[in-house]
């Protein structure tokens, strides 16, 4: 890792979560499985923020933001580097960078609800890769893809993606140093 990266609070997030994490949690197969399922909790708690921007819940109405939303992507994200760093798949600034990059490329699906959707389906593709066992090149490339579309979903809801993960990032080391230094 190059120090002098502009995604250097990121990986080191990352890498501060993932040794937080395994402290805590060790790093089973059962964890690592976890870590996946943590993913799918945070991308729908991203179409939960959605449903409750556009209030299709007629008892509840609108209970959220756009910038609810744009959250909870961050919070995908910030999940998948961790769980993607646990299966020794270490996030880069190179690889950060080329996601961030290809997501600007990718065809709109058609607005946020669509989006999300492509959030989930990747998201979905990466737990039954796990569930069938499959490790290696393939279950990475199923990160990337899962961070790429995430980051497409950002730029639906008007978001730079590498602001927004920054400033993430930069809390979530803060919120960790502070827990570790409360024992």
């Amino acid at each position: 890792m190059n120090s002098g990266s502009p995604h250097q609070p990121i990986l080191d997030a990352v890498t501060t979560a993932v040794a937080w994490l395994d402290k805590a949690n060790g790093r089973s197969e059962q964890e690592l499985t976890l870590r996946v399922l943590k993913l799918a909790e945070e991308t729908g708690e991203a179409v939960a923020a959605w449903i409750g921007v556009v209030g299709q819940n007629p008892r509840k109405g609108v209970t959220h933001t756009r910038e609810d939303v744009a959250a909870e992507l961050c919070d995908v994200v910030q999940t998948a580097l961790v769980a993607m760093a646990s299966f020794n798949f270490p996030a880069t600034s190179d690889m950060l960078a080329e996601a961030i990059e290809w997501s600007a490329e990718i065809e709109p699906a058609g607005g946020p609800t669509n989006e999300l959707l492509r959030v989930q389906r990747e998201v979905g593709y990466l737990a039954d890769k796990r569930l069938q066992g499959i490790g290696g090149l393939r279950l990475d490339g199923q990160f990337r893809s899962v961070l790429i579309a995430t980051f497409a979903a950002m730029r639906a809801f008007g978001v730079d993606p590498f602001a927004t993960l920054t400033a993430k990032a930069r809390a979530i080391s803060a919120r960790i140093a502070e827990m570790e230094a409360a024992r």
